[in-house]
């Protein structure tokens, strides 16, 4: 895992298929998604439940 092999203390990433809305963030307590929509003139970005 990056964490480990790089000494990281967080990897964000993403999926091609999803990569406009949603990233993934990743530290050695937990994985959680953010996304990202753009629903008016301002952009939201909001932490889904798990």
């Amino acid at each position: 895992m990056a964490l480990k092999r790089y000494k990281m203390h967080m990897v964000v990433a993403n999926e091609l298929l999803t990569h406009k809305y949603e990233i993934v963030v990743v530290t050695s307590n937990e994985k959680r998604s953010i996304l990202h929509y753009k629903t008016q003139v301002g952009d939201v970005a909001e932490n889904p439940p798990n």
